[in-house]
């Protein structure tokens, strides 16, 4: 008996203060749920390539605004053509896509234009590995839209985040050291983290710490080391998104001559 491999993507979504379960509750259910897909259908098993995680991130927020969704297409077409194709992004719940019905509608749309189509955890395990009644309604509907009406679905997402952006709300998850406000929705000053990021740039620019022993010792990779090292919100408070900027407390500003 032959086994059919599915390489697939773990998609979690969390909001600042989110009820619906964290982060590794997230992967936990869908861990589950693979396991026992795979134990009632033999001859399937997966694969699961990596969890794309949005953090501090609400259900009605612009799809095309969130660091995780955007990486999450990048991937899905990295391997477009190959014999490593994913086909599937699971979550825990459709409303970790978008609670709302036109975004989850574009979001779902988007995927199954790239081979992809969501599998919902919450749905009866017959019905996982292919698309179901309300996934095909939604993207019928956008499959009928022209393109002049989905450029200006676009651009009213484009024009929401600039909105946000304007009135000085975060879009993006914030760095390591800040977090974002829940009532104002700004990036502010995490008080029990930004000592990290001090002792982080003592470190490297004093005492010429190698960014690989920071990695070590401070547990985060290399990359997130030397991301946090030229990050100009630390000395300058500026938080650049394209053409429009915005500015919070600068938790590192006495280090701004090394940067």
């Amino acid at each position: 008996m032959s086994t059919s491999k599915r390489r697939i993507l773990g998609y979690v979504r969390v909001s600042t203060g989110d009820q619906a379960g964290g982060i590794e509750t997230q992967k936990q259910v869908i861990i589950s749920k693979i396991h026992e897909v795979e134990e009632k259908f033999p001859t399937i098993s997966y694969e699961i390539v990596d969890f794309i995680i949005d953090e501090n991130i609400s259900g009605d927020s612009d799809i095309l605004s969130r660091d995780g969704f955007n990486q999450m297409v990048s991937l899905i077409k990295t391997f477009q053509g190959s014999a490593n194709l994913i086909t599937e992004i699971w979550v825990q719940s459709r409303d970790r896509i978008a609670r709302d019905v036109d975004l989850l509608g574009y979001a779902t749309y988007t995927l199954k234009r790239l081979g992809c189509i969501i599998q919902d955890c919450t749905q009866d395990v017959a019905l996982l590995g292919k698309e179901d009644t309300r996934e095909k309604l939604l993207t019928r509907i956008f499959d009928a839209l022209s393109e002049q009406e989905l450029s200006r679905y676009r651009e009213k997402a484009r024009l929401g985040r600039e909105r946000r952006v304007k009135s000085g709300q975060a879009i993006t998850r914030p760095p390591l050291g800040y977090r974002i406000n829940p009532e104002t929705k700004k990036i502010v000053v995490d008080e029990t983290k930004k000592q990290i990021v001090r002792e982080i740039f003592e470190a490297y620019f004093i005492h010429n710490i190698l960014p690989s022993q920071l990695s070590s010792h401070y547990k985060l990779s290399r990359s997130t080391i030397y991301n946090i090292l030229k990050n100009k919100i630390y000395t300058t408070g500026e938080i650049k998104y394209g053409r429009f900027k915005q500015h919070t407390e600068p938790i590192c500003s006495d280090f701004a001559q090394f940067q």
